[in-house]
């Protein structure tokens, strides 16, 4: 009996250990904070960035909602240079510093989250809108200095999302 016990608390712990991003992202603070560990980690080696793109597999469904996905897919058909730049870092290239991370408002489904850091030196401040799917927290949106992701290849922004509460 004692051995059963050890060994359902061991499928347990093995399960715990190798789900730990369905946990990750319980808050919409958590998937932002998420995502910019991504890309100060793609940002730190020496030729990984100018492989890197935050909209293809396997981290854009982590990360983004399927209308998103789907609407830059639409624009890159348009043109194949719709997006050749990070929306998170609102630029090709980054060296991040003083990454703070807060929640502006937000309800059980939806959540305005902004990023605000240094990329050389250089303020920066980027707003995600962030929704609850079935799936957990995805980015609906982002807003940057000068772009909204969703107006990429379109005259204006998609409608928010409502999330699946």
């Amino acid at each position: 009996m004692t051995a059963l016990r050890i060994s359902i608390t061991a499928v347990w712990l093995i399960a715990l250990m190798a789900w730990p991003p369905l946990f990750a992202d319980e808050t919409p603070e958590a998937l932002i904070e998420s995502a910019y560990q991504l890309v100060r980690k793609v940002y730190s080696g020496p030729a990984a960035a100018s492989q890197y793109d935050p909209l293809d597999e396997p981290n854009s469904r982590k990360f983004f909602t399927k209308r998103v996905l789907d609407s830059l897919t639409e624009a890159r058909k348009k043109d194949e240079m719709a997006l050749d730049w990070d929306p998170f870092v609102a630029g090709q290239d980054a060296e991040l510093s003083d990454i703070k991370i807060k929640r502006l408002f937000g309800t059980a489904c939806t959540a305005r989250i902004e990023a605000v850091f240094l990329n050389f030196g250089k303020p920066t401040r980027i707003h995600f809108d962030v929704v609850r799917t079935n799936v957990g927290w995805r980015i609906s949106d982002i807003r940057g200095p000068e772009y909204v992701l969703t107006q990429i290849g379109r005259k204006r922004p998609l409608p928010p999302e409502r999330g699946d509460c």
